[in-house]
């Protein structure tokens, strides 16, 4: 998604800012990357990576537009979606083996859990609807009380952008989990330069696998 010459920019960018970034401040048996924050208009910012945030921040856009057409590809309110930008993204680095285990970025998990069915009665679909107005409470409850810094309890969807060399192969690969159980199967996603990796902050199980050389994103 960006070009080589805008790729090695931001790399560029992303190793300078490397050497004032701190650690996660998570368990380090858990996560032991670096982490910085940056975004268009803070004045520790850098133009050379004004692009990959602006590109960045126009997912959400993309996402709603998407949630917002029926089968038929017209606008429907019933299927909308609203997304909130944060004002910064998150800048990572990994390098001498480290890495962030298997997790979610969003740990909320719904009052009631549901299944509608093409079949499902009137009343059926009636109790399902009541259910996921009961959803929406408690989840917005949830947001109201818990503290605006703890963000996993706002994010619908992540969106990883990699910054490293279009031919890296030092590992650094996003692991993604789907199945459950004897049927738990998994997908290496190679951390190339310029790949943008979109998922459920909420339904997607991942990690980080070691790396063995600088990996931004």
């Amino acid at each position: 998604v960006l070009t080589k010459e805008e790729l090695s920019m931001a790399r560029q960018a992303a190793m300078e800012k490397s050497k004032c970034m701190v650690d996660s401040q998570q368990d380090d048996n858990v996560r032991t990357d670096m982490v910085t924050w940056v975004g268009p208009n803070n004045a520790e910012s850098d133009h050379r990576l004004h692009l990959p945030i602006k590109l960045l921040r126009g997912v959400a856009v993309e996402i709603e537009k998407i949630y917002t057409q029926d089968d038929g590809g017209k606008s429907s309110k019933h299927t909308a979606l609203s997304l909130k930008i944060p004002k910064m993204c998150m800048l990572s680095h990994y390098e001498n083996s480290q890495f962030y285990k298997k997790h979610c970025d969003n740990l909320y998990k719904p009052f009631y859990v549901f299944e509608k069915n093409q079949n499902d009665s009137l009343w059926e679909s009636f109790f399902c609807k009541a259910l996921k107005l009961v959803n929406k409470i408690h989840l917005g409850w949830i947001r109201l009380i818990a503290p605006s810094t703890n963000l996993w309890w706002r994010r619908e969807f992540t969106a990883i952008l990699y910054l490293n060399a279009s031919s890296f192969n030092h590992g650094g690969e996003l692991r993604c989990y789907y199945g459950e159980g004897e049927n738990l199967q998994y997908e290496d996603i190679q951390p190339i330069g310029g790949r943008l990796v979109i998922f459920n902050s909420r339904l997607l199980p991942h990690e980080v696998l070691p790396a063995t050389s600088s990996r931004f994103a």
